[in-house]
Parts: structure tokens; sequence; C-alpha cells
């Protein structure tokens, strides 16, 4: 047995143990199309071969998990996100928005935001798709990497940049399921809700989750679950219809209205479509924003919430050859404010972009991260050199398949 071997089974043994749920302790348009697991992009990563020579901070990979700080009945309180807490990753390398750049074991598939610094999915490829052997690290603003342990499978959890868990779904029986919070901060079981519902769409092994704030949100097949894992309490989102991957953002969904044409009627590329997304506020299924897009069947804008749940970007398909080279069908992207259904579009280039945690947009390019005001359109600058081949990773996508 290798020590790979033993540790995934001591952890899923882990998650196998019933700790009861800890007691109260006072804390996006039908989003975005189900999406199909594929390989076809459409906005959100893209393939780069910038060249250069960038500054790699000292790696300090702690290979130990700290010594557990909290208790179930402990659970940690929301704080204020970091507004240099975003990452941008090419490979194994990962540039920090302290100005930090470290390099992880593994190619870098995806990244969550969560208080204790970013957590990165690696593995054998930079895709979610088809390599379940992934690890999980988590990385501070000075540079540290610490081993977080973890092998989840093919799973997709949820986290959020004001707390410090991790959120997922275990199995406990046949309509069974336990969500798990486990602390990113030492790497134990910071609570269990259990709760039911068959799940049998999506292809991942558990219903794919969505942390915001006091509740979790699960997609099972009749329905998505709001659980607030502070008390327990298990019901149904309002506002939201089931069978699909949640994608809450600080409190806020996207849900889509999709295209009125009847079922059956084939369409053409060049086919115009128009579209109304609704922003809803995820606790109470109020509509606060309708978000109308238009072009074309393989040109329609793709909306995407950013990490505090307040804008709403409009993403430019991103087409891509056979080759790996991939542009966007426009230099351009708009974001609309859910508070004032404002409009401000910001030029993209060839690069790419994603949100930092406190909801600015990240434009990405091959020498510098921009981390502009979504609503002033002020931007800072930060350099960075991106190298080697391969998609670059911005947190603030999930990048999940």
């Amino acid at each position: 047995m290798t020590d790979q071997h033993l540790s995934d089974l001591l952890h899923a043994d882990a998650d196998r143990i019933a700790v009861p749920p800890a007691p109260a302790a006072a804390v996006l348009a039908e989003g975005r199309r189900l999406r199909r697991r594929s390989h076809v992009a459409r906005g959100g990563a893209v393939a780069a071969g910038a060249t250069g020579m960038a500054a790699v901070a000292a790696l300090a990979l702690v290979l130990a998990r700290p010594t557990p700080t909290s208790t179930p009945a402990e659970l940690a309180p929301a704080v204020t996100p970091d507004p240099a807490g975003w990452a941008v990753a090419q490979g194994s390398t990962v540039h920090l928005g302290s100005g930090k750049t470290v390099e992880v074991p593994g190619k870098v598939k995806a990244m969550y935001y969560t208080s204790a610094g970013v957590m990165v999915r690696t593995g054998r490829t930079p895709y979610t798709e088809g390599d379940s052997t992934s690890n999980y690290f988590v990385l501070s603003g000075d540079g540290t990497v610490r081993d977080f342990s973890l092998s989840l499978g093919d799973k997709k959890p949820g986290s959020d940049p004001s707390l410090p868990y991790l959120a997922y779904s275990v199995k406990g029986g046949p309509q069974d399921w336990e969500l798990v919070l486990r602390d990113v901060r030492t790497g134990e079981v910071a609570t269990r809700v259990p709760y039911d519902g068959a799940f049998t769409w999506g292809g991942w092994n558990a219903p794919p989750t969505a942390l915001s704030g006091d509740f979790a949100y699960v997609g099972v097949d009749d329905a998505t679950l709001r659980i607030n894992w502070r008390t327990g309490d298990v019901e149904k989102a309002k506002g939201l219809s089931a069978g699909r991957m949640p994608t809450v953002m600080g409190g806020n969904e996207l849900v889509e209205d999709h295209d009125d044409r009847p079922d059956g009627v084939m369409l053409n590329p060049d086919d115009p479509v128009q579209l109304t997304h609704q922003v809803l506020d995820a606790e109470s299924g109020q509509a606060l924003r309708s978000v109308e897009v238009t072009g074309t069947v393989m040109s329609t804008p793709v909306p995407q919430l950013s990490a505090d749940g307040r804008h709403v970007l409009l993403k430019p398909w991103l087409m891509c050859e056979e080759d790996g080279d991939c542009t966007y069908e426009t230099p351009t992207a708009e974001v609309v404010s859910v508070t004032t259904g404002d409009r401000r579009t910001f030029t993209i280039g060839a690069g790419t972009f994603g949100w930092s945690p406190d909801g600015r947009l990240l434009l990405v390019q091959e020498s510098e991260v921009r981390s502009c005001d979504a609503d002033t359109g002020e931007c800072v600058a930060t350099p960075v050199t991106l190298e080697g081949a391969g998609p670059v990773r911005v947190s603030g996508n999930d990048n999940e398949s």
C-alpha cells in the first residue's frame, strides 16, 4: 500500500464518521447554462504562451497538518475579504496578489477563495475533467504553501472569501448525504449536516456545492437545497430550479431565462438570440436585477457573478483551435452593477480575467494583472511574467467541468 493510498483511505474513513451538527453559534442565474462536461472553452481560461522571468519567492511547503484550534461548537465568524488575496496560475507557478510567486506540486486546475488564503486544486493536468486524483494546497499571502492533505475525487466544492471553510458532500446512503465543512486553517472537519436527495446528473460523485455566508447550496435531482450549516436547517432554495450547479456568490445567484423557441427547432450558428438573466437574492428568492444579453447562437455573452455577488460580467466567447490557440470573439467585455444596472465596458485584449475576493475585476496580460473597480473603471497594476505553456487560471473563476 502506498503512502498516497493510505492517506486516501484515512480521509475516506474520516468522512464516514458520524458527527452531529454543531448548535447555532449566533454566519446566481440559473446562473449559467448547465455545462456539458467537455473541453469547449467559454470565456473563462485562456491558453497562453507568454515568455519571461519572474522572481520566485522561497517555497515553504508544510507537509504536516497544524494543530487543531477549533471545535464544532466554535464555528468561525465571517471576516472582510482580503483585496490582495487573488492569484493567477499557469502550470505549477502561482502569482499572488501580494506580489509573491510560488511553485506548487502538479498543475493548477482550479482555485477557491477562503479567508485563510487561496486554495488551489492541482493534478497531473490543468483540467478538472478526467483527472480525479487532485490534491489541494493553501497559499498564504507571504508565499507559504501548505499541503491540505485532502483527496476529494470528482467533487465540486464551495468556498467563501469571508470564511475559512471548504464545503462539499459525502455519501451517507442511497439518497442520504452529509454536507461537510472542513476548516482550511487546521484541516479538521468543523461541522457536518445530513440531508436527503437523489443525485443522478452532472457526472460528479456528489451534489455540487456553493458556499455563501451562513448557507451552503447543493444541487440534487428535485431541488437546489439551502443548508444553514450553523443551525443544521435544510430547505429548498427559493427561486432556484432542480438539477443545476449552484454558483451563489455574496448571497446572490444568477438564473437564466432560456430562449423561447419551441423544443426541437434546429438553430444555425448565426441565428439571433436574446436572453434575460435574473440576479436573485438566494435566501429570499427576490429578483434584484434583470440583465439582458443579445447576440447569436455562437456569440451570446456568458454571464458570471463577481466573487462578492455585486456585479455581473458578460464574458465573450473564447474560440480555441485544435492546437490550443485561443482568442476572444470580441476584445471587450461588459460589467453590469446589480445595484444600479449601470454597464461599463472593459478592454480585455488577448488576456483573460477573474475577480478579486472583494469583487474587483482582474484583467490578466502577459506582463501584468490589473485589479479594477468595476464601477469606476480605475485599475491598479501588479507586474507578473507568465511563461510556459498551458491555460492561465485566474481566481474568481470556478473552472469546474
